[in-house]
C-alpha cells in the first residue's frame, strides 16, 4: 500500500513578468516639471539652453523619466536627490541589474490513489505567494521571508493530514529554486 509522503520541499524565487514600477517613477514622452532627460541624465530645469535645444524630437525609447522621488515636493533638494536615485534604479532595472521577485514555498507529496493496484498521486502543495521583493535585497530579508513562507506551508501540510514528524523530516533539506 502506498503511504502519504512528503518527497521534497522547496523555496522558489521567480522574477515577476509585469511588475508595477510606479513606486520608482515612470518613463514618459511628456516633458513636464521634474522630469529627467535620459539623453543627458539630468533634470530638465537643470539643463543648459544648448542641451534643451538638443533634446531629440523622437526616439525608440521614452525620452524622459518622471521620478517618484520619495514623494518629496518638486524643486526641493530632496526631490532632486531621491529623483536621481529613482532614475538610476529604474535604468538598472531596464538593464537587467535586478528584478522584482515572487516567492513561495512548496512541497511535493505522494498520496494514495483510488486505482487497483494502488498507485500514488503526486501533488504540489504551495504556500501563498509574496511578490514585490527586490532581487538584490539583503540575505537577512530573504531568510525572514523564507521562514514565513515555510511556516505557512507547514500549516497547509498539517491541514492535509501530515504529521509534525513527517513535516519536520521533510523540512530538514529545503531546496532553493530560482526560475
Amino acid at each position: 500500500m502506498i503511504k502519504k509522503e512528503i518527497t521534497k520541499v522547496s523555496f522558489v524565487k521567480s522574477c515577476e513578468e509585469y511588475p508595477e514600477l510606479d513606486c520608482i517613477g515612470e518613463y514618459t514622452e511628456k516633458l513636464s516639471d521634474g522630469v529627467i532627460v535620459r539623453r543627458f541624465t539630468e533634470f530638465y530645469e537643470k539643463l543648459t539652453e544648448e542641451q534643451k535645444r538638443n533634446i531629440p524630437s523622437n526616439s525608440r525609447e521614452c525620452r524622459f523619466f518622471k521620478p517618484y522621488a520619495g514623494g518629496e515636493k518638486f524643486g526641493t533638494d530632496e526631490y532632486y536627490e531621491y529623483g536621481m536615485q529613482d532614475y538610476r534604479r529604474a535604468e538598472d532595472y531596464n538593464n537587467g541589474g535586478w528584478c522584482y521577485l515572487v516567492v513561495h514555498a512548496e512541497a511535493e507529496v505522494i498520496t494514495p490513489g483510488n486505482s487497483f493496484p494502488p498507485s500514488g498521486l503526486i501533488n504540489t502543495i504551495k504556500s501563498g505567494c509574496l511578490g514585490g521583493i527586490e532581487s538584490d535585497s539583503d540575505q537577512a530579508y530573504f531568510d525572514e521571508v523564507k521562514r514565513e513562507e515555510l511556516d505557512e506551508l507547514r500549516v497547509a501540510l498539517v491541514s492535509f493530514g501530515f504529521t509534525n514528524r513527517q513535516i519536520s523530516k521533510a523540512f530538514e533539506d529545503v531546496e532553493e529554486v530560482s526560475k
